[in-house]
């Protein structure tokens, strides 16, 4: 040892030490410093005492061990079996039964890739949507239905049952060729039920003295057309009389005064605007004059959130405010955005203040007094930026007031004295100078200077808790000589020194394993590589995951070939299950099999829609109304209606004439009237005949008569009253007058 004196509480480091013994170098003092802190030494010889290692579990076998030289374990594994765990035979077999020996890996993977690219065949195969079994429409019972898009049967019952002609059937293919598209004139016992189409030349619908009554029973108008063409297809309305009684010339209303126009050139009513009057013959001017709403006392101006211009015009009012800004008079602008926002202007003429403040989410923002540009100093204000301070200010005696850059010196700041290094913080220093590790203590100076030198031996005693420690490590610390470590109810993720393991109700074990005990062996290679494999014990199943680069993966199953056999036994029972599968598996498309045209409705049979075709018996029941025309048994009645004749009958004479007689005649609806006599008033008791019922005009009728005496017209009304007909108005007294075929229409029924 060299000589050396030392001062208690002197600051050494190691190559101060290491001058006390020029023999160790500076690490390997560091190395048996932490070596002795350990209980541990790096130079002992050997063990005190020898140590026995014996194989335990499945492995039979010892050997001594007391540190001096090299041993080598040799032992013997049981034989495996289904109940004992060992040593086993390999085969590379994968159809053997045999219960003591085991599939090598290659041959459970060949099992497994077969399997597995069954597996994968097969469910591409259920994936596949386009018919790859080629399934026709005969598969599928539809090997009769062309690739044509049918009639839904409720379409074609539809059509059957349409009796608005949906066929286009014409009037020669039922036999009525020969019969005009116009109505009928009914003959008798009727009403006109189509229109009255005058002919050119004299013809005219005439209504004497007071004017007779047109009536229509149309619900829709009345028209008056002229310029309509023989086939009664053109012309143009001049007058129409609608069902609302409303008159409309060529569509547009007949105004009276008192209707509502879409335009015109005055109101009826002048109108004011804004206090303007407008009747709309000029334009007006309107001047905008706001509504300004007073604010009355008491008012809380969080309450007022309509848009508009509000005024609180006296002082004293403004005091009784709640959440105003001011204690003056003041106008108040509200406008609306996404919220709503307040604008309160003070009404004095020096010195005034606006505040703003918004409305939003349901909640008021604070008075934001805006600043003005008036050169003034605004006191309570805050602005963004500034060119110079109001005040000069001063920083270490050194005036500041913004507008220039200024320097301070470190004697300004009373550190003068300090060099521009980097200096060690208070804390530093003060955890370096308690820092025992750095300095040595008297204490330890002479612990240092009893210990031995050089090489030396120490028993396991003499170094405090070897023995324990020696007992933690391999091999009964980690499960190899003695029952494995149990880990009960701890995290798999957690176990990561090499050992083997066991527990129950463990965290992050297979998913597959059930909740009893797993046996887990660990394989490490590092913090960041490690293997696991975990065993079953309930069911025997083995699962295996790593640990790459930090990262779990997940866990596997060890395929065995009793398994891999299940997963084909099931793979041929799902194929031999598919192949029988007649419910469209693979979700065939009609497009698929050549019906894409095809609805999934009920479609009328071949048979029927021929049937339906080639049926010319009307099966659509199209009426000759649907036609506009009459069928041949009412074309016949007409006929023989307009040709029935009663001949001349004499009618009786009544009272107020004398010296004459009357002869009537029907022929269809037509009344026809001929004879002479001598009126002798011209009061309404007139010239009277009984004419009995069926010949009878149902309105007055006008007609012009021939005086004996004078080639002049006379007009006369006839008018039938109960079973009479006589005139109820005569131009002329004690004259003769013949009647020559004056006729009229009745509507009566024909006589019998």
């Amino acid at each position: 040892m060299v000589d050396k004196k030392w001062e208690v509480g002197s600051i050494i480091g190691v190559p101060d030490a290491v001058r006390w013994d020029e023999k160790i170098n500076p690490q390997q003092l560091e190395q048996k410093l932490a070596e002795i802190k350990k209980g541990n030494v790096s130079t002992a010889d050997k063990w005190k005492e020898k140590r026995k290692i014996t194989l335990a579990g499945d492995l039979l076998g010892n050997s001594e061990l007391d540190g001096s030289s090299d041993v080598t374990l040799s032992g013997s594994v049981k034989q495996a079996s289904l109940t004992q765990a060992g040593k086993v035979q390999l085969t590379e077999a994968v159809t053997s039964t045999s219960i003591t020996t085991a599939a090598t890996p290659s041959s459970v993977k060949m099992v497994y890739d077969a399997t597995k690219s069954t597996e994968i065949a097969l469910n591409q195969h259920n994936d596949n949507k386009s018919n790859p079994h080629n399934v026709s429409k005969n598969q599928v019972g539809l090997g009769s239905v062309d690739n044509i898009q049918q009639a839904p049967k409720i379409e074609f019952n539809a059509h059957v049952a349409n009796k608005n002609n949906p066929h286009n059937v014409t009037k020669n293919q039922i036999g009525l060729e020969a019969v005009d598209n116009i109505k009928q004139y009914p003959q008798t016992g009727g009403i006109l039920n189509g229109d009255l189409l005058l002919k050119t030349g004299d013809t005219r619908i005439r209504a004497g003295g007071n004017g007779g009554t047109l009536v229509s029973e149309a619900k829709e108008s009345i028209i008056l057309r002229s310029g309509v063409t023989s086939s009664g297809t053109e012309g143009k309305g001049v007058l129409s009389l609608e069902a609302n009684g409303e008159l409309t010339n060529n569509g547009v209303k007949v105004a009276t005064i008192s209707d509502n126009v879409s335009s015109a050139t005055k109101l009826q009513v002048p109108r004011t605007i804004n206090g303007v009057q407008f009747d709309g013959t000029g334009n007006i001017e309107i001047t905008a004059n706001p509504t300004v709403n007073k604010i009355y006392e008491n008012t809380d101006l969080n309450m007022l959130l309509t848009a508009g211009m509000y005024t609180c015009s006296v002082s004293a009012s403004v005091l009784t405010l709640k959440n105003c800004p001011t204690s003056v008079a003041f106008s108040l602008v509200i406008e609306k955005h996404a919220g709503t926002k307040q604008t309160v202007h003070e009404s004095v003429t020096a010195g005034q203040k606006t505040w703003e403040r918004n409305f939003y989410s349901n909640k008021w923002g604070d008075w934001i007094e805006i600043p003005k540009s008036n050169g003034i100093l605004q006191t309570n204000l805050y602005a963004q930026s500034a060119d110079k301070l109001a005040t000069v200010r001063t920083i270490n005696g050194i005036g500041f007031d913004g507008t220039k850059d200024i320097n301070i010196t470190k004697s300004q700041i009373a550190l003068g004295n300090v060099d521009n290094v980097q200096q060690a913080t208070k804390a530093e220093f003060s955890s370096h100078n308690n820092d025992l590790n750095r300095h040595v203590t008297a204490s330890e100076k002479g612990n240092w200077d009893s210990k031995a030198a050089g090489t030396h031996t120490h028993a396991i005693s003499q170094i405090g808790d070897l023995q324990n420690q020696l007992n933690l490590k391999a091999p009964n610390g980690f499960g190899l000589g003695t029952d494995c470590k149990n880990v009960s109810s701890q995290d798999c993720n957690n176990q990561i020194l090499t050992g083997f393991y066991m527990g129950s109700a463990m965290i992050n074990k297979p998913v597959d394993a059930t909740q009893g005990w797993i046996y887990l062996f660990v394989m490490r290679h590092s913090d960041t590589f490690i293997n696991q494999i975990a065993t079953d014990f309930a069911t025997g199943k083995q699962f295996y995951r790593v640990k790459n680069n930090g990262i779990w993966t997940v866990w596997s199953e060890f395929e065995t070939t009793v398994g891999a056999q299940k997963r084909a036994d099931l793979i041929q029972t799902n194929l031999t299950t598919h192949a029988i599968n007649k419910e469209n598996p693979h979700f065939v498309s009609k497009s698929q099999i050549g019906l894409g045209s095809v609805d999934n409705i009920q479609q009328a049979t071949k048979a029927e829609f021929n049937s339906h075709i080639t049926n010319k018996s009307n099966p659509h029941g199209v009426t000759a109304a649907q036609l506009s025309v009459y069928t041949k048994t009412e074309a016949n009645t007409l006929v023989g209606y307009a040709n029935k004749d009663t001949g001349w009958k004499q009618a009786s004479i009544g009272g107020g004439a004398s010296a004459q007689f009357l002869y009537y005649r029907r022929i269809g609806n037509v009344v026809y009237l001929n004879g002479r006599g001598k009126i002798s008033s011209t009061t309404v008791a007139g010239l009277v005949w009984a004419i009995p019922v069926g010949y009878r005009p149902s309105r007055s009728v006008l007609v012009n008569t021939q005086p004996h005496t004078n080639i002049m017209d006379v007009r006369q009304i006839m008018q039938a009253t109960g079973d009479r007909l006589q005139i109820v108005y005569n131009l002329q007294n004690t004259v003769e007058y013949s009647f020559d075929q004056i006729f009229w229409i009745t509507n009566e029924a024909f006589p019998g």
